[in-house]
């Protein structure tokens, strides 16, 4: 899926998964246009981040 439905699906903006990826949390591929493909694996990485923030831990 594409950035904008990712971020929609996990209830962030699109800059907040633009920061994870720089931080080196997130590895969406990407496509010849540029554009990022979030996949299964992404998908995984998302929730577990979100669930430590819910505990209480940062970046």
């Amino acid at each position: 899926m594409l950035i904008k439905q990712f971020a929609t699906k996990y209830n962030l903006s699109t800059d907040t998964v633009r920061y994870y990826e720089k931080e080196g949390l997130l590895h969406p591929h990407k496509q010849d246009n540029g554009y990022r493909v979030y996949d299964v694996t992404s998908e995984q990485t998302i929730k577990f981040i979100l669930v430590l923030r819910q505990l209480g831990f940062t970046l």
